[in-house]
């Protein structure tokens, strides 16, 4: 299948992208073509956010990233690329935003709050799990948050997040708070997570979203995790081509106070719980957003329910292939592989896409 996404980008493509690289001890911005060098920091979340406040479209190149804070998005209408081989590091002690409501609290590693057409497609490895708040172990660290709070209103409207690469946490891969019309084409997970937690969302569009961890958290901890989507709460036409759960103690999705949903498919498989489950919070257990109460689930509905929990999962094969990165910016090709290797079945390619993402401005 091809899927073809066209969304808004650069304000002005003329001024050409950012490339981030690693010079010793040293994070340099270069220009993508002349490869002349624009800016220089010591700091690499600071050498990320000149480029991704000076430039349209950032890609980080291959290296490992030590980040002192946590990557805040700058403004809106710029995309953040992760290429293959390149490592971004929460440090231990890095200064991160502590994001909270009535009770929980996240420390997100890419952080947009507020920006709108922001798209992170990430094909490296994003891992903010070293950082520990305060000393503190059990640290919910998110991989990328998309943060609209606004007084109840949606704060944030479109924008695409896409991961094929790797999202290193035990808390959370996303989060996406009191936003509409984000656009969610393919992510997936193999740590002890929650692959994509949704608050306040309006008009999301996801393709696959898999959960593939097959150990799951031991059994008694406080945060078992391990959904492939879990609808958090006040959630309002939420559309999803394909959810694949693995691991035990959970869901495949969760669903929470939440409207007007729709899953094409969902599927369990080896250990998963179960595959979908309806919970309603009451108003005081809200995490994050700010929208007004929704005491129900209405017209939530799961189309094609795939229960194959007799599959036991060997493992979980995942290939891509991105195709020229920097020769054919502003436009991005990957076709994505995701293939299921089980005991007692033949192996099973579960999919097989090609994604065009256009990132000029329309």
């Amino acid at each position: 299948m091809l899927l073809t996404l066209t969304i808004a980008c650069a304000e002005d493509a003329v001024v050409g992208y950012a490339l981030v690289a690693k010079s010793g001890e040293s994070t340099q911005i270069l220009d993508v073509k002349s490869r002349e060098k624009l800016f220089e920091s010591t700091d690499s979340r600071e050498a990320i956010e000149w480029a991704l406040l000076n430039r349209p479209i950032t890609v980080i190149s291959a290296g490992i990233y030590s980040l002192s804070a946590h990557v805040s998005i700058p403004r809106s209408n710029v995309s953040l690329v992760i290429a293959e081989n390149a490592e971004l590091i929460t440090e231990r002690d890095a200064k991160v935003i502590k994001l909270s409501e009535s009770h929980g609290g996240y420390y997100p590693q890419i952080y947009n709050g507020g920006h709108d057409n922001v798209n992170v497609i990430n094909f490296g490895t994003l891992n903010p799990d070293i950082h520990k708040a305060g000393g503190e172990e059990d640290t919910v660290n998110v991989c990328i948050m998309y943060d609209g709070r606004s007084d109840g209103e949606n704060g944030i409207s479109g924008g695409i997040i896409f991961s094929c690469g790797q999202l290193l946490t035990t808390g959370d891969a996303a989060w996406i708070v009191d936003s509409e019309n984000i656009r969610v084409p393919l992510m997936w997970s193999r740590t002890t997570c929650n692959t994509l937690a949704i608050e306040g969302g309006d008009h999301i569009r996801l393709g696959t979203i898999a959960e593939l961890n097959n150990v799951g958290r031991p059994r008694g901890q406080g945060r078992p995790g391990n959904e492939a989507i879990d609808l958090n709460s006040y959630c309002h036409d939420v559309q999803c081509e394909l959810a694949i759960g693995t691991a035990p103690l959970e869901e495949t999705v969760d669903v929470n106070n939440s409207t007007d949903c729709i899953f094409e498919e969902v599927r369990a498989y080896g250990q998963c719980n179960r595959l979908y489950k309806f919970t309603t919070y009451k108003p005081h257990q809200r995490r994050l957003t700010q929208k007004g109460y929704i005491d129900n689930s209405e017209g939530t509905v799961f189309k094609k329910k795939g229960d194959y929990r007799h599959l036991v999962v060997k493992a979980w094969k995942t290939e891509f292939q991105v195709e020229d990165l920097l020769e054919n910016l502003p436009i991005v090709q990957v076709t994505a592989k995701l293939t299921g290797e089980f005991e007692n079945h033949p192996t099973e390619e579960v999919l097989n896409e090609t994604f065009t993402i256009n990132l000029t401005n329309l």
